[in-house]
């Protein structure tokens, strides 16, 4: 069941991310969201076969708790992260040039910031 699922999303996956992958231009939402969906089913159906393995093989559920909360701890992250970001995503909060200076994460990322 699982490989079906995991040949399924993984070659979705790959078939939307790879012909993007090489293009050295801004990419938008649009050309991305596919890969991005299966990305998700992708991480998903693996997050269940892996709880149905420790389930599985370890009666005692520590591991599957430990999975569930690692799981949940990813998740928590991911939100953290999206709160983070989405001011300068979607320009809902007035940014000064340090706030947006201090999104950078690294020092590739450069950001236009025009002064006022």
């Amino acid at each position: 069941k699982f490989q079906l699922v995991f040949d399924v999303f993984f070659l979705g996956y790959l078939f939307h991310y790879l012909p993007y992958f090489f293009v050295e231009r801004t990419l938008f939402l649009h050309h991305y969201l596919p890969a991005f969906v299966f990305k998700t089913l992708l991480f998903a159906a693996t997050i269940e076969h892996l709880y149905g393995i420790f389930s599985e093989k370890f009666k005692n559920r520590t591991a599957s708790n430990l999975l569930v909360v690692a799981t949940l701890g990813m998740l928590a992250s991911v939100y953290f992260i999206f709160k983070k970001f989405s001011a300068l995503s979607y320009g809902n909060k007035s940014l000064t040039m340090n706030d947006i200076v201090g999104f950078r994460w690294r020092d590739t990322w450069d950001f236009i910031v025009h002064k006022e």
